[in-house]
């Protein structure tokens, strides 16, 4: 039991320094390009590419043909007995006028829809990622501050502790110290679970385990993330010339409208090929034919050449059910085509306002954390003085501490939404 024990203890500990251990803080393009390698979607978007590819390549004139022949027949009576003729011919069916050109041109628009899907796919990994690695940037920042509390509180604790032992405080004092730290240990224990919580999302995203410390840079100490974060609220326009400005780059290159677009184009040229079936359709053979007598074992041997026109008589609804099913699914196109310009206008409508709000959100975060410093000097002061108790200067450093964390979920808001209206102007993310 002894050994157990010591095996479990040992396996124990290996596996918390393991935890423990971490990369390098993580930037948000490695981030990104790391979900993005990973990521199964991905990886079956790009499959379906090599599909569409190969279905492309089916798209070409019909099999040259051999038709071989062989019969026996006897000719007329008192002629010239059984008749055994053998021939082979090789014929090559064409398509109507028209036909193979819109069925090309279909498979072109089918096969750029299917690339655009795969920006699409990629564009939406590297929201998802970006969300994600914010969130875990915002708690390993409140993770800081509730340790920060801690050790105050404790400091605080055990200082009250001695001055009621010297009775220059009554147990009174203590008590409230030890509330106090009960209740922003219990602060940092919900940012931890925060922390743990984000740490797996972000590391499902990155196709890593679960349990790996993946860690993130703060944008709240990175110079260059708050420098990209604060260009837009510097800028000379309006605001509502800077929807329009935005808007049109991300119109322009959302994939998933570009998709949409290909997919109509695909289905204008797939209702040209349905029509073009009602056109006539040519075959030609080219081959040889030889007959041989059997009462005079003379043999014929003659060259072949084989013309046929196929024309669609009746059209029983195929031809024109197929054409009319085109021009629907591109109305639904159309109409897919709007909603989803409504949506990126949208998205990148409401990144603008995050951006804006959360600047102001900073500055006044700001404010507040240099109000909290200067409330905290005060209480420092007028404890030294023997004006203000222990737990007046308790107050004021979770105050303080308070009040960055505050400043730094701030950042942290900025940035989340500065990277997102990058992703969707399609700007290379930097950091």
């Amino acid at each position: 039991m002894k050994f157990l024990a010591a095996c479990l203890a040992t396996l124990a500990f290996s596996t918390g320094a393991a935890f423990a251990q971490s990369d390098p803080p993580l930037s948000l393009a490695a981030a990104v390009n790391e979900a993005v390698d990973h990521n199964a979607d991905v990886s079956a978007a790009m499959r379906e590419v090599d599909v569409v590819r190969a279905r492309r390549t089916q798209v070409a004139l019909a099999p040259l043909q051999l038709q071989p022949s062989v019969s026996v027949t006897p000719d007329v009576p008192g002629g010239l007995g059984l008749l055994a003729t053998a021939g082979a011919t090789v014929s090559q069916q064409w398509l109507p006028v028209g036909n193979l050109r819109a069925a090309t041109t279909q498979a072109d628009f089918g096969l750029a829809a299917a690339r655009f899907a795969v920006d699409a796919t990629q564009r939406d990994v590297a929201l998802q990622t970006a969300a994600a690695y914010f969130v875990l940037a915002g708690a390993q920042a409140t993770i800081d501050i509730a340790r920060e509390n801690v050790g105050a509180s404790n400091a605080f604790v055990r200082s009250a502790t001695l001055r009621a032992r010297a009775g220059a405080i009554g147990n009174f004092e203590v008590l409230r110290a030890t509330v106090e730290l009960r209740r922003v240990q219990t602060d940092l224990l919900r940012a931890l679970a925060a922390q743990a919580s984000a740490r797996i999302a972000l590391n499902t995203l990155l196709g890593r385990p679960p349990e790996v410390a993946t860690t993130v840079i703060d944008p709240s100490l990175d110079p260059a993330t708050i420098a990209r974060s604060q260009t837009l609220d510097a800028a000379p326009f309006a605001p509502s010339a800077a929807l329009d400005m935005a808007d049109d780059a991300a119109q322009a290159i959302d994939p998933q409208r570009r998709e949409l677009a290909a997919e109509r184009s695909a289905q204008t040229a797939r209702a040209d090929a349905s029509r073009t079936l009602a056109r006539p359709a040519l075959t030609v053979g080219v081959g040889f034919q030889g007959t041989r007598a059997s009462r005079t074992g003379a043999m014929f041997v003659a060259p072949v050449l084989a013309t046929s026109i196929t024309l669609s008589l009746l059209d029983h609804g195929t031809i024109v059910g197929a054409a009319r099913e085109a021009e629907a699914a591109r109305a639904v196109l159309d109409a897919r085509i709007v909603g989803r310009s409504r949506e990126v206008r949208a998205h990148v409508a409401t990144a603008l306002a995050d951006v804006r709000s959360g600047l102001r959100r900073s500055q006044y975060a700001s404010h507040s954390r240099k109000a909290a410093d200067d409330v905290l000097r005060i209480a420092l002061y007028g404890f030294r003085m023997g004006a203000l108790g222990s737990l007046d200067v308790l107050n004021a450093k979770t105050a303080a501490a308070t009040a960055r964390g505050d400043e730094r979920q701030a950042a942290c808001d900025v940035a989340a939404a500065r990277a997102r209206l990058d992703i969707l102007l399609g700007v290379p993310l930097s950091s």
